[in-house]
């Protein structure tokens, strides 16, 4: 059972922050793995204000390619439940394993979106499933 506290605030203007959430869909995650990743982000999207522009997000998912499902200007257009949805109604792929890809989407992309302000700070959440094997 996956379980978030939410008792965070942004506050509009001194606090506002752009989030990238970065969903693993590799092979090695599992569909049911991956329900969790998508459980943890439609919280974390009722979490934000995104109403009040204190915050905007965008969130992709990778394995061998990028996917993203929704960006910073959907964030600002588009109701949470809108933006739930659309975690909600991907389907997990499986694909193989390219960590980077994210990252330099990053760099090359989401840096360089009109809707991502570059006065305010960028938290990227890189969320991914770890195995240790004994």
């Amino acid at each position: 059972m996956l379980k978030i506290v939410s008792n965070f605030t942004l506050i509009q203007g001194e606090n506002q922050t752009d989030f990238v959430v970065i969903l693993d869909e590799s092979g090695s995650v599992s569909a049911p793995n991956f329900d969790v990743m998508r459980q943890f982000a439609r919280y974390f999207i009722d979490a934000l204000p995104l109403e009040s522009n204190g915050a905007r997000m965008m969130i992709y998912t990778y394995d061998h390619q990028n996917t993203v499902l929704f960006d910073f200007e959907d964030s600002v257009n588009m109701s949470k439940q809108q933006l739930k949805d659309l975690v909600t109604g991907h389907t997990y792929s499986g694909g193989s394993t390219l960590t980077y890809l994210p990252l330099e989407d990053y760099r090359d992309v989401a840096s360089n979106d009109p809707f991502n302000r570059q006065d305010v700070k960028d938290v990227i959440l890189l969320v991914l499933v770890l195995y240790f094997l004994n």
